[in-house]
């Protein structure tokens, strides 16, 4: 039997049906990518996502995200701040590169001080610094739900 392999990406990109994914889609179409957040963010962060067409969950604490990040349905994208209550982030964010279940999960990291390479060595997707820019943010977090995406239809493993 033929081995079945997946499109070029050139091919994703050109294809007007596949173009879909890479738009925003109607609720009444697909629900809404969910995203977690933890930590020390800016206010406003939760409602921004939220009216850009994402559902936001809040873990209150490190040890609820490590729960949420594995309950169902799977975040499609976690935000995590430098700080989760008492935790720091980067040791949260070691703990769900561990999980097999959530290894493939992007993480958005949100480093206020000097950890953006330690994050992105530890596993992060991406790094942003503090002040955010709304805009700045939501393009990032749009990026990594289109890479997530692409994943899904391509069979490919982004990390």
């Amino acid at each position: 039997m033929p081995e079945t392999r997946a499109p070029p990406l050139a091919l994703l990109l050109q294809d007007k049906e596949d173009d879909r994914m890479f738009k925003p889609r109607s609720p009444d179409r697909v629900a809404a990518p969910l995203v977690l957040l933890a930590g020390d963010l800016p206010r406003g962060t939760a409602e921004l996502l939220s009216e850009s067409g994402c559902r936001v969950l809040a873990a209150p604490s490190g040890s609820a995200l490590l729960r949420m990040a594995v309950g169902t349905p799977l975040p499609r994208l976690i935000l995590l701040g430098g700080t989760v209550g008492d935790r720091p982030g980067l040791s949260i964010l070691s703990r769900l590169r561990v999980d097999a279940t959530v290894r493939a999960i992007p993480v958005l990291f949100i480093a206020a001080g000097d950890d953006e390479e330690q994050a992105l060595a530890l596993g992060a997707s991406e790094c942003l610094r503090l002040p955010l820019r709304p805009l700045a943010l939501l393009a990032r977090v749009q990026a990594q739900l289109r890479l997530a995406a692409l994943a899904d239809v391509t069979g490919l493993v982004i990390s």
